[in-house]
């Protein structure tokens, strides 16, 4: 499961962005890697850690727009730590001063949407692959 998110600052604007600024949805910044294109990094990284349940993030369509994904499981365990992976994420987020989004579209006049999917593997899950 992948899990999108946004990040925000105290005052409900997109964590980062200028007081009134809106680069727009797909911008430079689009799935960014860099400094300047890919905002709250250290955010990201810091929930990446302790839990050990997500299997890896990515930057998103707008600034401060982030995912990560969860489990190699199926079921009520890949619920469990969705959920885990979740209140982990909040709990970084206090550290820092700033608050995760899951709202669809946290942000009026930005056209970029926030959602939780399944993604498939190509074999069941704990199966090892065949190496020939």
């Amino acid at each position: 499961m992948k899990q999108e998110y946004t990040l925000s600052g105290t005052e409900g604007h997109p964590f980062s962005w200028l007081p009134n600024d809106f680069p727009g949805w797909q911008g430079p910044s689009c799935c960014g890697v860099g400094w300047d294109r890919a905002y709250s990094r250290s955010i990201v990284e810091a929930h990446d850690q302790p839990a050990g349940i997500c299997r890896g993030t990515n930057a998103e369509v707008i600034l401060s727009q982030w995912e990560f994904q969860a489990g190699t499981c199926e079921g009520m365990e890949m619920g469990d730590q969705l959920w885990m992976a979740c209140l982990t994420l909040l709990g970084e987020c206090e550290d820092f001063g700033v608050t995760a989004n899951f709202d669809p579209s946290p942000f009026l006049g930005i056209g970029t949407a926030s959602a939780v999917t399944k993604t498939s593997a190509p074999m069941p899950c704990g199966e090892e692959p065949e190496v020939h």
